[in-house]
């Protein structure tokens, strides 16, 4: 993994120092602190690059979540959905749908609690959207990431004793508006959280499934 100095991401992305520390404690941008410095993430600064490339305003939740079903339904979308489909390629996509979901990080002894009351997605959902096992990618998953099932977060947090922390292996999405409609997990979304993830072999598996699963969609809604 490869990191790079706040100055250099600053640089990178076009924006202050300042506002790349802003980015980090908003969990816009990943990294770690390293006493009063930050090591950002060039994974991360290689997605907001693309979500800030992408052209119109940062998408909000409802319209990821109706890119989401539209993908994974193959159903029709209105024109202006549409076409965030057709002039984004997988990256940008995957990048401009995860901007409207948060991820908060959590200390636990008791993981396989917190993986029983979460939808799993990313990295802890492989096995959804790629014919490798997880375990061929990343072996062996010691990090769980999902979306609350039908319990608050402050009861996870209790039942699962979780404590909050940057270096934790509990890993909470939520889309900014706190909405999951969904019983199941669509498959389309699992493939744009492992397309963010820091491993390169996850977001591999992650953009080839949204990729695919975008053709697929253009191939039937366009003429």
């Amino acid at each position: 993994m490869s990191y790079l100095s706040t100055d250099e991401a600053a640089q990178q992305l076009g924006v202050t120092p300042r506002r790349v520390v802003q980015l980090l404690n908003q969990h816009a941008l990943d990294g770690h602190q390293v006493q009063r410095d930050w090591l950002v993430s060039a994974s991360s600064v290689r997605q907001r690059q693309a979500l800030t490339a992408a052209r119109g305003r940062p998408m909000t939740s409802q319209t990821a979540r109706s890119l989401i079903d539209a993908l994974d339904r193959d159903a029709r979308l209105p024109a202006r959905r549409a076409d965030l489909v057709r002039n984004r390629d997988a990256e940008l996509l995957s990048s401009a749908i995860a901007h409207s979901v948060v991820i908060d990080t959590y200390m636990t002894r008791d993981p396989e609690s917190a993986s029983e009351r979460l939808h799993l997605t990313g990295e802890s959902a492989l096995d959804r959207i790629t014919s490798l096992p997880g375990e061929a990618l990343i072996g062996t998953v010691r990090e769980v990431h999902g979306y609350l099932q039908s319990t608050s977060l402050e009861e996870l947090i209790d039942d699962a004793m979780l404590v909050r922390s940057d270096e934790g292996t509990v890993h909470i999405y939520r889309f900014r508006d706190d909405e999951f409609p969904w019983a199941e997990i669509p498959a389309t979304l699992i493939a744009v959280d492992a397309a963010r993830s820091m491993n390169s072999r996850v977001r591999a598996a992650g953009l080839e499934a949204l990729d695919r699963k975008r053709t697929r969609w253009l191939a039937r809604h366009t003429r």
